[in-house]
Parts: structure tokens; sequence; C-alpha cells
């Protein structure tokens, strides 16, 4: 069958995502692609696309449940009478009406095809992570779940039941997005005390009975010797991205925050090797320059590459104005 997906901002983090799931993926437009699906059980776990659709026939498309139609196209009176439609709003091909999506069902057309949307971006789930944590602090880290659920599905290759550890827990983003995605998770931290305070928040009751959760301290330049640690299939964390940077920088002072920051990411990546786990997915700082430039690790990936294979995104996940973006790496055992 064919499937389409509008892309989001991060076309090639999209892409990435895609490849696990995808063959034959064809760039209609700039905004979306079409793709033969080989798990399309897997859609509705993608970060990156704001929604999706399979192309059905007129006769699949009568057997639907229009209490509330969404579509992109103007229906006729006749159209309506056809289809016993009783409500329909039309909507952009981009964008989707809050109603529709919660419920109602939304065709789109497209070159004389139908499309049924058969899922959407989990808003829902960012928004009560990003937002509603009752401890959030920007020295601890404020990684965006949207960003942490891009990562994991890079890293477990959106197969579902994963063990995933996040050795810099922090505030608990990675844990409670894994979670919401039905994934095992592990968290660990030099500091767990604000991670515990907000899984108290987040609920044990959301967890699913048949996943386990753990948490305990832990300092990322000792061995990784937890002997919980043996069930990770996959490493999803964000590191120190030390300092907070509130001005566009120059080129010797994003050397010189390299070169503090460097050491501290050779050791604890080195140390996650010795794990057997089968990939490491982590970001490093990308800075925006003075020069409207980007500042990318480079020296960094060298090093680790001296030790490790390494992939690297093709984009850097940066808001408009950030002045710390984020390039998502993975890291492999040589």
């Amino acid at each position: 069958m064919l499937y389409f997906v509008v892309l989001g901002k991060n076309k090639k983090l999209s892409e990435w995502e895609l490849s696990y799931i995808a063959k034959d993926i064809e760039y209609v437009t700039t905004n979306f692609a079409t793709f033969q699906c080989e798990h399309p059980e897997r859609l509705p776990y993608l970060a990156s696309c704001t929604k999706s659709w399979v192309i059905i026939s007129e006769e699949e498309m009568e057997k639907l449940d229009f209490k509330l139609l969404g579509t992109n196209a103007k229906i006729t009176s006749q159209d309506k009478k056809d289809y016993g439609i009783k409500r329909f709003k039309v909507v952009d091909l981009m964008k989707t009406d809050y109603e529709v999506k919660t419920k109602g069902t939304e065709i789109l057309h497209v070159w004389g095809l139908i499309g049924h949307v058969i899922n959407y971006q989990n808003i829902w789930l960012y928004e009560e992570i990003d937002f509603n944590k009752p401890i959030n602090s920007m020295n601890i880290g404020m990684m965006p779940s949207k960003l942490a659920h891009i990562m994991m599905n890079i890293a477990t290759g959106l197969e579902e039941n994963q063990t995933v550890y996040d050795p810099f827990c922090g505030l608990g983003t990675m844990l409670f997005l894994a979670n919401g995605l039905g994934h095992n998770t592990i968290g660990s931290d030099i500091n767990i005390t604000p991670c515990k305070q907000n899984v108290k928040w987040w609920g044990l009751s959301k967890f699913n009975t048949e996943n386990k959760k753990h948490l305990f301290k832990h300092d990322v330049k000792d061995k990784f010797e937890s002997p919980i640690l043996k069930s990770v299939d996959c490493v999803v964390t964000e590191g120190f991205l030390w300092p907070v940077v509130k001005n566009y920088l120059s080129l010797k002072q994003a050397q010189f925050h390299e070169k503090e920051i460097q050491p501290i990411y050779i050791e604890w990546i080195k140390n996650l090797l010795e794990l057997d786990i089968k990939n490491i997915t982590i970001t490093l700082p990308a800075y925006n320059m003075m020069d409207k430039k980007i500042y990318h690790f480079h020296d960094t990936i060298k090093k680790i590459r001296e030790f490790a294979n390494v992939m690297l995104a093709d984009e850097i996940y940066m808001r408009k104005n950030q002045k710390v973006g984020r390039m998502i790496i993975q890291v492999r055992k040589k």
C-alpha cells in the first residue's frame, strides 16, 4: 500500500526515522513524501512527521464512519448525500482542525487519490512532559520531549518494547517519553532528586504493568557496573551541554567550550561502550555563532571515531534564534 507523510521542520531527521519502516521514499514536495511501508503498525510512533495517511479507494471511503469529516477538498451537496456525511470541515493539507483530530475522520485529496489520515504527531505527550513537570531547571537541562522522541526512534529503530537507558536522566524527560511510548526505562544521574520528584508527578499508574522502571545514582565518569544494565537495548541521552549560553559566541569562545566539554564526553562514552548494547544515541552541542554560522564539535567527533563508529545526523535540531542547538550522533562499537 502507498503511504504519505507530512514532513516536519526537521526533514533530514524525518528521513532517518522513515528509513526504519519505509522503502522507495519519494519526496513529492519539500513538505511531504510518499513511500511503501514495511511496518505500518509503527507509523503512529513517528516523531518528526506531523501526520501520515494511507491511500484508499472510494469504496473503502464509503465504509468509513463519517460522524465528522475533515477534508482538504470542497464537497458538493450531492457528495454529502452519497457518502451520508452529516458534518464536515475543509482543512488545509499541512494543518488539521483540532476537532477533526479528536472527534472525526480526516480525508485528503491529492492528485485524484483519496487519503485516509491514520496518525498525528503526539503533541499531547510533548506538552504534558515539557510544560507540566513540577521540577524544571535550565541548570539541570531542558531537553524538548519532541527531540527525545526523535532520538528514541533513531535508537530503537522504531521497534517496540525496548529497554532504554538514560545515564543523564536529569528531570526525567527521556524516561517519561520512553514510558509513554511503551518502552522499559532505566535512568541514572549524579543527582536523581529532581527526577524522583517528577516521577511522583508522572505517576506509577502510567507505567505499563509489564514494564520495569529503575532509577539509581551514578556518576558517568565511573564504570557502569549496575547489574540491571545487562538488560539495556540502547542508550539514549543528552550529555552535559554546559554552559548555559545567553549570547551568540565568537569562534574563540566556542572552541574554548568544546575543549572544556570534550574530555567529559570521551570518558563517559568509552565507559558506556563497555556495555553490551547495540547503540548509543546522544546529542552534542552546536553553537549559533556571531557570524551566523553553526559551530559543530568536529574535533570531538574525530576523537570519538578513534575508538568507535559514529553516524551523524545531516541536520541540527535548533529552534529559531536559539543560541545552542543539538547534533544527534549514534555511536557503536568498532
